[in-house]
């Protein structure tokens, strides 16, 4: 099953200018980095992509809601979004493709958020020729060494 992605309604680029989250991306993203919210129980899918649309200190290229929702803040060809902070360098921003999932701990994982993940996984790995080797969690590869410094996406079973 295919998923609709909303790329009009939080168009980043097209609002703010370069260094307000992200920048110009030098080359091909070469792995993807996902995350987990983590905000409050019950935070609304708007409320968390409009920080990440309007923060000038983070992004995210997607963010999946709940309901299977995703939405595109910038096109990975061209940006690279402030999503990894300090992270093994594979997946750093230049190198990396970030994707947030709208979640809080303890809230479960609805099954078609995760398909909705599964599923653009798989688009982002075919079309820019990513491994699955290179696709892991912000927890895995923040620096300074897994889970301990980041812990997202809190708790999901991953792979």
């Amino acid at each position: 099953m295919a998923y609709p992605i909303n790329a009009s309604t939080y168009p980043k680029a097209k609002t703010y200018p370069v260094g307000h989250g992200y920048g110009t991306r030098p080359g091909e993203p070469i792995s993807i980095v996902v995350h987990s919210t983590e905000g409050v129980v019950g935070q609304s899918l708007s409320s968390a992509a409009n920080y990440i649309y309007t923060s000038s200190a983070i992004s995210a290229h997607y963010l999946i809601g709940r309901q299977a929702e995703i939405i595109q803040f910038l096109d990975p060809q061209k940006y690279s979004a402030w999503h990894s902070g300090d992270a093994i360098s594979t997946y750093v921003n230049v190198n990396s493709i970030g994707i947030e999932c709208l979640h809080a701990k303890g809230e479960d994982w609805p099954a078609v958020q995760k398909d909705a993940l599964a599923w653009l996984l798989r688009e982002l790995s075919t079309h820019y020729a990513i491994p699955n080797t290179l696709i892991d969690t912000h927890g895995q590869v923040a620096i300074a060494g897994p889970y301990s410094r980041k812990l997202d996406p809190v708790p999901m079973t991953w792979r």
